[in-house]
């Protein structure tokens, strides 16, 4: 069976990249166990309606993101 790559997966909003986050901050992601402890990493996250934008620095203009 042959991919179709002709068109995209989710739905397409065009006007989506020029709105405002909503929601913007800082997680921390379980990354495994060491020796002595478990690890933990900070991730910086930002959500724009159904997408999510993960980060390992802190992104200062989050409005400039592109779907």
């Amino acid at each position: 069976m042959k991919k179709n790559n002709s068109a995209k997966r989710g739905p397409q909003d065009t006007n989506q990249h020029n709105t405002q986050p909503d929601k913007i901050g800082w997680i921390r992601k379980f990354c495994g166990k060491g020796i002595f402890r478990e690890i933990w990493k900070n991730r910086f996250v930002i959500l724009k309606g159904d997408q999510l934008y993960i980060s390992e620095k802190e992104v200062s203009d989050a409005s400039s993101l592109n779907s």
